[in-house]
């Protein structure tokens, strides 16, 4: 009988040590994500003003996640092309990206059936990396030399060009707002190989302005003198050109749209993983790190950036005010801002 006790007890200790290893191992399964690397998705072609921004991004995220972090430049379609690819990809935290309201924003209040995605409710968004509204950049021997000359020029030269990376990109959107606000008459000249052929076309002279986002390559070529930057589209000056005056200060402050960024990840991560990566993120975002290499190349970074729902929400609002201006340029919009 002592022997028939002693036998269920070891048998019993036996079960609970296998039970414990087994919970221990399954635990260690989700604590091992990443276990390979992560692929980040730029939907913009190498060089231009969002890259350098993903390269630091994943530089930063794998040392935090002790894994490395690819760039993929995806380009194509004001990029719709790289945002629905981590659409399509399988929501496991290996594929995130870069988005932008160019992407995940505009084009399907534009494109009705042409997207596999119908808005930013159909991402999971992580973190903002920076914040960005446009500048606009003119040749350095232009006859004005300010937004306010601009303005002055365009309205006694109505059809003056106005390049931009691509065609309703929140770009160029951006540079028809501060044209709706100053009630001046631009000639859109949209390019489709983004920021950095466009400044080529504008030290060619093949247009007269550019509107661009600040940082990234605009940043060497102003501090070289090969073009100049009028000033930013938005209620601030931007810290990479802060003698620029900003439309606000000349009195074109309302009506203004700025260009959101994100990293995003298909919607459906387990919430584990979703935790991780939303955690890693901000701490890259918050870092000094990165903070003082955003700063040195002109990169506004929010205070406290936006992450998760409340970015979300963000996001969705300026949806609404996008839409509203495409309906003032005379745009029909086929769907309602989420």
């Amino acid at each position: 009988m002592w022997k028939k006790k002693m036998c269920c007890l070891l048998t019993g200790i036996a079960l609970t040590s296998l039970t414990t290893a087994c919970s221990g191992g399954l635990s260690g399964q989700t604590k091992e994500y990443p276990s390979r690397n992560i692929t980040l998705i730029n939907p913009y072609k190498a060089g231009g003003t969002t890259d350098p921004v993903s390269r630091k991004f994943a530089e930063l995220l794998g040392k935090k996640l002790d894994a490395e972090v690819i760039v993929k430049n995806k380009d194509g379609g004001g990029s719709t092309v790289g945002v629905g690819e981590v659409f399509a990809a399988q929501p496991d935290g290996y594929t995130i990206g870069l988005g932008s309201s160019s992407g995940y924003t505009v084009p399907p209040l534009l494109k009705d059936n042409e997207l596999p995605y119908k808005g930013v409710a159909d991402f999971q968004t992580l973190v903002q990396p920076y914040e960005q509204y446009p500048v606009l950049v003119a040749p350095p021997d232009a006859p004005y030399k300010n937004l306010k000359e601009f303005v002055s020029y365009a309205k006694e030269n109505p059809g003056t060009t106005m390049g931009s990376p691509g065609r309703f990109t929140a770009t160029e959107l951006g540079g028809l707002a501060f044209a709706e606000a100053a009630d001046i008459k631009v000639s859109p000249a949209p390019f489709t190989g983004g920021s950095g052929e466009s400044l080529t076309a504008l030290q060619g002279g093949k247009v007269d302005t550019v509107v661009a986002g600040p940082g990234g390559s605009l940043t060497g070529l102003a501090k070289a003198g090969k073009v100049r930057v009028l000033g930013s589209l938005g209620p601030y000056r931007v810290k990479a050109f802060p003698d620029a005056e900003s439309a606000k200060e000349v009195g074109y402050g309302e009506g203004l749209v700025s260009t959101s960024f994100a990293i995003i990840a298909p919607k459906g991560l387990p919430k584990q993983v979703s935790r991780e990566l939303t955690e890693a993120s901000k701490a890259v975002i918050t870092s000094d790190d990165y903070r003082r290499w955003a700063e040195k190349s002109g990169y506004d970074v929010p205070d406290e950036p936006k992450s998760g729902d409340e970015l979300s929400k963000q996001l969705k609002s300026e949806a609404t005010s996008y839409r509203d201006l495409l309906v003032a340029l005379g745009e029909k919009p086929v769907r309602s801002a989420p």
